[in-house]
């Protein structure tokens, strides 16, 4: 393969990302016929380019970006997981590589850029309105772009029988493309010079762990984790103190069994409380001793925990895991009182999912937003169809009655039906992954109408006014959401259903 690198760093260069994707393919290869030593030189020398370049937009037609997305991911996929293979290993210490900083900037890459692109697509939106700035992103897209029609001309030729060849033309292109690059790099540190904060959320570079540290609060600390095909790794990220990095020899597959299972007891298709399965607590303690256990030295002494999951793990909350091996044993009294003895980690740590560690650095970077926004901004219970709006104008939502008596009461409650969730018909749309998902079939959606009170709730004790901040039912829409001031206010919540990635096409 070192002839397509060769001709790859002829025609377009070392530094150019196509260049550093065949090298990375290379170390792809040597990595499988188990030449680590070899496999990391040249990931090291694709990852210099390669990875720098990944969370910046790229030229050319959407769903070659798509394609060039996918291979780049594959790629530091693999080297993190050579990278978990050597850590603490003497190939980490001769290759002078710190196999936990380099693979925990890289884990943003690997766990997929759609929060990324979001981000790049607001900050082009906040762009707009700056006439100046405006003008430099599109001269600095169009040479983008003029590089990459030059780049395939470019390409075609050299790929052409060598009598076919015109020498002059060629050298013509390669001069044109060494010209339009240098405009393209020179436009680009332009923005970046007078726009810094602009060209920080469109062209990120993966954070590292120094970066991550920089923006925690006191008594905040990240967990971040990759769950790899053979093993998973976690970073433990305290404020203060020392970063603590574990290879976990589990494989994705039997960890996602493990949280599939879980995830039974959590959304089930009961018909009434009583028919709920039991909460599988030694599971749920087998994987918080499995991921979070062995860098506990690392988020122990925290109150919040920002955890940057991974795969199957972003299905699952944290904070439903025992710290402790336990029985409930038998209920005794109220219904599900036998959980109350259970050490479950919200009792001692608050646990905030993110998306990626780039977007917390990201964000976290951008000014305050004025200290006289209003409190609380709620939306909940909203309706999913007409025939939802039209029920709703003549019910109320149920309510349990309880008897008397503790025992009219238990028996009450374990007959009276569990809050909407996603059970029967709507069943199937939260679980599939197809990008032909039919967005329409969010009418199948079922109401959730406990969801209005806990809104109300908040807004009680954030102190939101409820005739103005509130919107319930069919004042929770899509109009009211893109028509309101949102930036006037400090906390926006939607309590409604929650579609995992890839649900919707």
């Amino acid at each position: 393969m070192r002839g397509p690198i060769d001709r790859k760093r002829a025609v377009l260069g070392a530094r150019n990302p196509a260049t550093a994707r065949v090298l990375g393919t290379l170390a792809v290869a040597h990595k499988q016929l188990d030449e680590p030593a070899r496999a990391l030189a040249e990931f090291k020398e694709a990852s210099t380019v390669l990875f720098a370049n990944t969370l910046r937009p790229v030229a050319g037609v959407e769903f070659a970006r798509e394609n060039l997305n996918r291979w780049t991911i594959g790629i530091a996929s693999q080297y993190i997981d050579l990278l978990g293979q050597i850590y603490d290993t003497p190939l980490e210490r001769e290759a002078q590589i710190n196999a936990v900083a380099e693979a925990f900037r890289l884990a943003d890459i690997a766990r997929g850029q759609a929060v990324q692109q979001a981000l790049t697509a607001a900050a082009a939106r906040s762009g707009a309105g700056n006439p100046r700035l405006t003008d430099l992103v599109r001269q600095q897209q169009d040479a983008q772009q003029r590089v990459a029609a030059l780049e395939v001309a470019l390409t075609n030729q050299l790929a052409a029988p060598r009598d076919l060849q015109n020498a002059e033309g060629i050298g013509e292109l390669r001069s044109d493309l060494d010209t339009l690059r240098k405009a393209s790099d020179a436009l680009r540190a332009q923005i970046a010079r007078d726009f810094p904060a602009y060209a920080q959320l469109v062209s990120p570079t993966p954070a590292t762990i120094d970066q991550a540290r920089a923006v925690l609060r006191t008594g905040e600390a990240l967990i971040s984790m990759y769950v790899g095909v053979e093993r998973t790794l976690v970073w433990a990220v305290p404020q203060s103190g020392a970063v603590v990095f574990a290879v976990i020899p589990v494989k994705r597959s039997v960890l996602c069994s493990r949280v599939n299972a879980l995830r039974r007891s959590l959304n089930p298709s009961a018909k009434t409380l009583g028919d709920i399965p039991a909460f599988d607590v030694r599971t749920a303690y087998t994987i918080y001793e499995t991921l979070l256990e062995p860098v506990r030295a690392g988020w122990e002494r925290a109150d919040t925990l920002l955890v940057v999951p991974d795969q199957c793990l972003a299905s699952l909350p944290l904070a439903v895991l025992p710290r402790k091996s336990v029985d409930p044993g038998p209920e005794v009294g109220v219904l599900f009182s036998a959980y109350r003895a259970v050490p479950w980690l919200a009792r001692t740590h608050a646990v905030a999912s993110l998306p990626s560690v780039t977007s917390l650095v990201t964000l976290r970077g951008i000014r305050s937003g004025s200290p006289s926004r209003r409190p609380f901004l709620g939306f909940g219970d909203p309706y999913f169809s007409r025939e939802q709006a039209a029920a709703a104008a003549h019910d109320s939502p149920p309510t349990v009655v309880v008897g008397s008596d503790e025992r009219s009461s238990l028996v009450a409650l374990r007959r009276s039906p569990p809050p909407p969730r996603d059970n029967g018909s709507s069943g199937d749309v939260l679980t599939r992954r197809t990008p032909t998902f039919d967005a329409s079939e969010l009418a199948r959606l079922p109401r959730l109408p406990e969801t209005a009170e806990e809104i109300r709730t908040i807004g009680r004790a954030t102190g939101a006014d409820p005739a103005r901040d509130i919107f319930l039912g069919e004042r929770a829409n899509e109009k009211i959401v893109k028509t309101l001031d949102l930036a006037s206010y400090r906390v926006i919540a939607f309590a409604t259903h929650g579609l995992m990635p890839g649900d919707l096409a």
